[in-house]
């Protein structure tokens, strides 16, 4: 038996290719697919789908989350000329005291466009990987196309990570994806925070036209790691492209359905152009970030602690001008400068925080986020 049409069928309607899905055993559909792996797992006999895989070693990421990961190789003289689709499961299971745990399934789903639309690979390179608390776990990984060929592998993975660091207990795992913020836990007694998010690739290439899957997760990570951790009982957000002196997303109580919106406008977004008038007449990029942070300040709701995230802008060697006056109305201000090398860039933000009295942190790895946001919570 292996992953039945319908299963597939309805997997492939439901979820965008390649999407990630946690499957939760109260629901029909999951139970059977559950029977199903079981089944394809230990059938004997199943056609074979030529594939090698290759785990690769879990990493914290800025989320807080171990992630642990692999890479998947298919020869592409396996598939037919046509478009194929393909269905992908896990199986994982922690480690506990006398054998394992209730094993989770997560599924994915996705098709190879026909012969014609396909990059000249030898290989289809395929990678996926989950979210894991410290411990150890075994995973079962199991690739199935519409000819119902199989391709099995697994791996034992060990995360030797300290609970205290990781935002998943010992044991516990979670979907990998950008839009299952549930919020965060507000303290009822906590400050106000507003965060202004730069929207920007960490490494801008020459051909940058939108975000990255990986700048999107760095950033939204790293938004909602500082949220969760941070203590405040509400937090407003503001991203904005600095390039093109655009507000891509206002939100003055910053929310789950905030959090979708804004993950979906960092998806939409262009980068590519940016507007003649913009260069020619202004505002220059100090002065439109000091109208951001003026706003901020004449709310109606004022916030206590002010916080600027994302990629570093380019060195400056003194406080621009369009500053003036503006260090000594702040609040607490921190900087979580997502850094491109060891040595900081010395940008206008850094400047302006220094001057407030504020502290700048550079991030280069996800470890470096905690203690910043530590600190933070802490009001130091």
């Amino acid at each position: 038996m292996t992953l039945g049409p319908r299963i597939l069928a309805s997997a492939w309607l439901a979820i965008p290719a390649i999407a990630q899905v946690k499957l939760d055993p109260a629901i029909e559909d999951s139970r059977q697919a559950f029977k199903a792996f079981e089944a394809t797992w230990a059938a004997e006999g199943a056609p074979p789908l030529k594939c090698r895989v290759q785990p690769l070693e879990p990493r914290m990421g800025f989320s807080f989350r171990y992630w642990a990961g692999f890479q998947t190789f298919i020869p592409i003289a396996e598939f037919p000329a046509r478009q194929t689709r393909l269905a992908f499961m896990l199986r994982v299971r922690a480690k506990a005291k006398g054998g394992f745990g209730e094993p989770v399934y997560f599924l994915e789903s996705g098709s190879l466009p026909e012969a014609s639309r396909r990059p000249r690979w030898s290989e289809v390179p395929l990678s996926g990987g989950i979210y894991m608390g410290p411990g150890e776990y075994e995973i079962r990984w199991l690739a199935n196309d519409d000819q119902r060929r199989v391709c099995r592998h697994q791996w034992a993975v060990k995360i030797r990570g300290k609970a205290k660091e990781s935002a998943l207990a010992p044991g516990e795992v979670d979907s990998v994806g950008l839009e299952n913020w549930r919020g965060a836990k507000r303290a009822g007694s906590g400050s106000r925070v507003t965060v202004f998010l730069h929207a920007a690739p960490r490494w801008r290439g020459r051909n940058f036209v939108k975000l990255n899957g990986y700048d999107r997760m760095l950033m939204l990570n790293s938004l909602t790691s500082l949220l969760d951790l941070g203590g405040f009982a509400s937090a407003q957000v503001v991203a904005y492209d600095m390039a093109g002196r655009r507000v891509l997303f206002q939100d003055a109580q910053f929310n789950p359905p905030g959090y979708q919106k804004l993950s979906q406008t960092l998806r939409d977004t262009g980068f590519g152009t940016v507007d003649y008038q913009v260069l020619a007449k202004g505002p220059s990029e100090a002065k439109f970030l000091a109208t951001l942070i003026e706003q901020s300040l004449s709310a109606a709701e004022k916030p206590d602690t002010i916080v600027f995230l994302g990629p570093e802008l380019r060195g400056v060697r003194r406080l621009p001008g369009e500053f003036e006056g503006l260090p000594e109305r702040l609040p607490r201000v921190y900087y979580l400068a997502l850094g491109r090398d060891v040595v900081a860039q010395g940008d206008m933000v850094s400047k302006l925080v220094k001057a407030a009295k504020g502290k700048t942190y550079l991030v280069l790895r996800g470890r470096d986020l905690l203690s910043p946001i530590r600190a933070v919570a802490r009001g130091k």
